[in-house]
């Protein structure tokens, strides 16, 4: 069980699965657990029933695992009762927490799954009104998502692995008179793409802030530390580094202390050179005019 637990927890964290199949993946797990608890014979929905307490097997099987290694140690049957209990305890536990984090509107966000590019680009697939009803849709932008998501397949498109390539490639696609005619459809599914489907990215966010602040740099502010931050990732973004960027000639030559530092010989620059305070007060204007190079030039 707390395999199935890890694996559904290693999807979350990645940044390469599919960000439309998360939900469901989840959905499965819980019913995959609580099953495990519940009567066979239950007519019930684990995902909003309320009391499951209700409909707990008085001696569930719990594992080819599990079932093993009581015959090998031979428990006596009170114990084992016991134990067997405490294991049913903590698996409706665990059911329990996965319920509450799971959103009240879960049975529409499951169709989510249906903008994957698999499900698109398939010939039969189900009708996207409710789903856009869901996310605000107008009547009369649902009246072209509803065609736009019939005809999508009869298209010939290159990105078919990735369903996030898929759809910048759509929102990107133009006709003969260079208009988009899935232009509200991909709208739509760029929406549900944007959701917070996982919080690894936020927890990555995080952990880059307390490697940039710590108790040596706690006086740094909050302006630097977004300022640092959004260079980290403008450089990800693009695919590079600090050893890697070479930042234009024009642009150093914009940034104060940076021209004169380069053309000044070493010893010159130390001879007779301002005091300590002054030293700070240009290092810190010259760390202000990069930030702002930095923040202008990679988010364009």
């Amino acid at each position: 069980m707390l395999d199935e637990v890890q694996r559904v927890n290693k999807n979350f964290e990645s940044n390469d699965r599919d960000p439309t199949k998360l939900l469901n993946d989840l959905v499965e797990l819980v019913e995959s657990v609580a099953r495990r608890i519940i009567l066979p014979t239950a007519r019930i929905d684990v995902l909003t029933a309320t009391n499951l307490e209700s409909y707990l097997d008085p001696s569930p099987y719990m594992g080819y695992g599990f079932e093993l290694k009581l015959t090998e140690y031979e428990l006596l049957p009170e114990a084992e009762r016991n134990l067997r209990h405490r294991c049913k305890q903590f698996t409706l536990k665990l059911v329990q927490e996965m319920r509450s984090r799971l959103p009240t509107n879960v049975k529409i966000l499951r169709t989510m799954n249906m903008i994957s590019v698999q499900e698109t680009l398939k010939a039969t697939k189900p009708p996207i009104i409710e789903l856009a009803q869901e996310f605000g849709c107008q009547a009369n932008e649902i009246e072209r998502i509803v065609i736009q998501w019939r005809n999508i397949q009869h298209t010939d498109w290159e990105n078919k692995c990735s369903t996030v390539e898929f759809w910048s490639e759509v929102h990107e696609y133009k006709d003969s008179a260079d208009n988009n005619p899935f232009s509200e459809l991909a709208s739509l599914a760029i929406s549900i793409l944007s959701l917070p489907h996982s919080n690894a990215e936020i927890e990555r966010v995080f952990s880059q802030m307390n490697i940039v602040k710590k108790k040596l740099r706690n006086r740094m502010s909050l302006h630097t530390l977004n300022s640092i931050l959004h260079i980290r990732y403008g450089l990800k973004r693009s695919g590079k580094c600090c050893h890697s960027y070479n930042v234009p000639e024009h642009v150093l030559k914009q940034i104060r202390g940076i021209k004169e530092s380069l053309v000044m010989p070493m010893t010159t620059a130390f001879e007779d050179g301002p005091s300590t305070s002054q030293a700070q007060v240009h290092d810190e204007s010259d760390i202000d005019d990069l930030q702002k190079y930095y923040l202008t030039y990679l988010d364009d």
